[in-house]
């Protein structure tokens, strides 16, 4: 009985855990803010290549972070970290968006042994990546006055809103940070095994 307790408290995020995923989504937070802020200034690099080069930088983070604590969870806590920072900076339909991404990548995560293979772990990254690309598309489609109302001109906003409203460019944005996310999933995949994985540091 004591032996069963003891294995499922080791199932639970311990406050190590949380720690832990906190840190690495503070890192993936200042990548991500770090590839889009220069982007901003070049439209077409913001659209299109932005959403991809995150999805394929923060990826070695990401499944750095899902070995390491090896517990069901993690992308649930990483994605809820995400919207409550949308909620903190006044988007809270952006908040709710990325809860739903909570749910998906969570889900994509709860196979047998799923953190210990790189294939479920790229697929709950590319979920986390196509929600993070389509925040922008939801504030064009659903919020469009609360989007101008932040400051942004009406001539930048009919230039991104050509694309979003476009189905073909909308899904080219989608198929790129997808392929991101598969990129960043296999290059992940490689360091983790060759450094990582091997040394014992990673499960």
């Amino acid at each position: 009985m004591y032996s069963s307790k003891l294995s499922s408290e080791s199932k639970r995020l311990s406050v190590r855990n949380l720690a832990t995923i906190g840190i690495f989504s503070v890192l993936m937070i200042i990548l991500a803010i770090a590839v889009a802020i220069p982007a901003m200034s070049v439209l077409y690099f913001s659209l299109f290549i932005s959403s991809p080069l995150i999805a394929f930088l923060s990826a070695p983070l990401f499944t750095f972070m899902l070995l390491k604590v090896h517990k069901r969870g993690t992308v649930l806590v990483y994605c809820l970290i995400m919207a409550v920072l949308y909620l903190i900076s006044g988007t809270p339909y952006l908040a709710a968006w990325f809860v739903l991404s909570a749910i998906l990548g969570e889900l994509a995560m709860s196979r047998p042994n799923a953190y210990k293979n790189f294939i479920w772990i790229t697929i709950s990254w590319i979920i986390c990546s196509l929600f993070r690309a389509t925040n922008g598309m939801i504030d064009i489609w659903f919020f469009s006055k609360q989007y101008l109302a932040s400051g942004v001109s009406k001539e930048h906003f009919n230039q991104v809103a050509h694309f979003y409203y476009s189905a073909p460019w909308v899904l080219l944005i989608l198929v790129l940070t997808a392929i991101g996310a598969v990129l960043g999933g296999y290059v992940s995949a490689k360091l983790m095994k060759k450094h990582f994985v091997k040394s014992g540091l990673l499960r």
